[in-house]
C-alpha cells in the first residue's frame, strides 16, 4: 500500500472518511520527519507563487464569484502573497502514543498569505506536489484572514503545523508549541511545551479511534459522548451516518475547490 493510501486509511479510521462520507480528505503526501530548521523554499515551489499565480487567482476569483456571489471568498484586491511555509501534520507516533521524538511529519503542501496592496492579509493560498517527483502546483485558496495574518508573525524558521482532524494550526519552536487560530486555541490556549499538546492531541485522537470502534460495533447507529483530554476539557463527539466529527468545526474541517478536498 502506498503512503497516500496509508494515511487515507488512518483518517478513514478517525471518522473523517468513514463510510464513503468524506469529511476531510488528504491529498497531501507525507514525506520525512521535519528538522529544526527549516529548509529553503524550494524553487519549483517559489514559482508557485509568482506574478502569473497571482493573476490567476484574481482570474479564477473572478469567475467562482460570478457563480456563487457572496458565498465566494473576494480576493480580487490581491497583489503579493506572503512567504510560502511548508504545511506539516502531527506524527504517527504523537497520534498513537504522544511520543515527542518526531512530534510532525512534512506535506508535500505549502502555504502563504494573500496580501492586498496594504500587506493586509485577505486569505490564504496553498500549492502541492502530487508526488515528490513533481513539480508543484496550485491546489486551494481560501478566505482565512485570521491564518492569513497570523503566518506573518509566525518566525522563518518554525515549523507549521495543520491539525487535519479539528482544523487548528500552530507552529513549532525551540519545543515550545504556539496556537494561530481560534481552533487551535480551543484545544492549546498559550505556547506550551510540545509533550503537553502531544498529551491533548493523542487522547483526542484515541477518543475519536474509540468513537468510530463503538460506532462500528453499533451497527452504525449515530452515538453521542464526551471525550476528555488531559487537561480534563470536554470534546463533545458525534458519530453518525458513517462520518465523526468534532462538533461545531466539522465545517472548518473541509476545503472544495474545483472538485478537490484538501486538509483545512
Amino acid at each position: 500500500m502506498d503512503t497516500f493510501l496509508v494515511w487515507r486509511e488512518r483518517l478513514t479510521r478517525c471518522g473523517l472518511l468513514a463510510g464513503g462520507i468524506a469529511t476531510a480528505t488528504l491529498l497531501a503526501v507525507p514525506t520525512a520527519p521535519a528538522t529544526a530548521d527549516a529548509p529553503d523554499v524550494p524553487d519549483d515551489v517559489s514559482q508557485a507563487f509568482n506574478g502569473e499565480a497571482l493573476s490567476h487567482l484574481r482570474e479564477m476569483n473572478a469567475t467562482d464569484m460570478e457563480k456563487s456571489g457572496v458565498r465566494t471568498t473576494n480576493v480580487s484586491a490581491a497583489t503579493d502573497f506572503g512567504d510560502p511555509r511548508q504545511i506539516h501534520m502531527w506524527s504517527a507516533n504523537l497520534l498513537a502514543s504522544a511520543a515527542v521524538d518526531e512530534p510532525v511529519e512534512a506535506m508535500l503542501e505549502w502555504v502563504a498569505p494573500i496580501l492586498d496592496e496594504n500587506g493586509d492579509a485577505l486569505g490564504t493560498y496553498r500549492v502541492w506536489r502530487s508526488a515528490p517527483d513533481r513539480a508543484a502546483e496550485f491546489a486551494t485558496y481560501d478566505g482565512e484572514v485570521e491564518l492569513g495574518e497570523s503566518l506573518e508573525s509566525v518566525p522563518l524558521d518554525a515549523t507549521l503545523i495543520g491539525d487535519v482532524e479539528t482544523g487548528g494550526w500552530f507552529w513549532l519552536a525551540d519545543g515550545e508549541v504556539t496556537p494561530l487560530n481560534d481552533l487551535a486555541r480551543a484545544e492549546v490556549p498559550r505556547s506550551v511545551p510540545v509533550s503537553e499538546v502531544a498529551s491533548i492531541v493523542s487522547a483526542r485522537h484515541q477518543a475519536m479511534l474509540a468513537m468510530s470502534t463503538e460506532e462500528d460495533s453499533a451497527g452504525g447507529a449515530p452515538v453521542q459522548r464526551a471525550a476528555i483530554d488531559s487537561d480534563g476539557f470536554n470534546w463533545p463527539l458525534v458519530a453518525g451516518s458513517g462520518a465523526l466529527v468534532l462538533v461545531g468545526v466539522a465545517g472548518a474541517l473541509v476545503v472544495t475547490v474545483r472538485g478537490r478536498r484538501r486538509p483545512a
